[in-house]
C-alpha cells in the first residue's frame, strides 16, 4: 500500500483557513437571513394585513343564534318541495 504523504506549508495552511473561514460565514450569512426573513419579516407583513383587514371587518358583533335562524330559513326556502304521488287522472283506472 502507498501511503499518501500531505506536505502542509504556512502558505497551504493560511489558503484552507481563509476558505473555511469565508464558507462559515457565508452559511451564517444566510442562516441569519433566513431567521429574519422567516421571524420579522414575516410577522411583520402579517399584522400589516390584520391593520387592513381589521378596517374592512364589521365592529358589531353577531347574534350567532338570529344568523342560524335566518340560515336554516334560507336553507328552507332553497330546498325542492316534495310531490305527492298523484293517479294519473289519464289512465283507465
Amino acid at each position: 500500500m502507498k501511503r499518501l504523504d500531505f506536505k502542509l506549508s504556512s502558505k497551504k495552511i493560511i489558503f484552507y483557513s481563509y476558505v473555511l473561514i469565508s464558507v462559515i460565514i457565508t452559511i451564517s450569512f444566510f442562516a441569519s437571513s433566513f431567521f429574519l426573513y422567516k421571524n420579522f419579516f414575516l410577522s411583520i407583513s402579517q399584522s400589516e394585513e390584520v391593520i387592513y383587514l381589521r378596517k374592512q371587518v364589521a365592529i358589531e358583533s353577531v347574534d350567532i343564534k338570529k344568523f342560524d335562524d335566518i340560515i336554516n330559513k334560507i336553507n328552507k326556502k332553497i330546498q325542492p318541495k316534495e310531490f305527492k304521488i298523484v293517479n294519473n287522472p289519464f289512465s283507465g283506472n
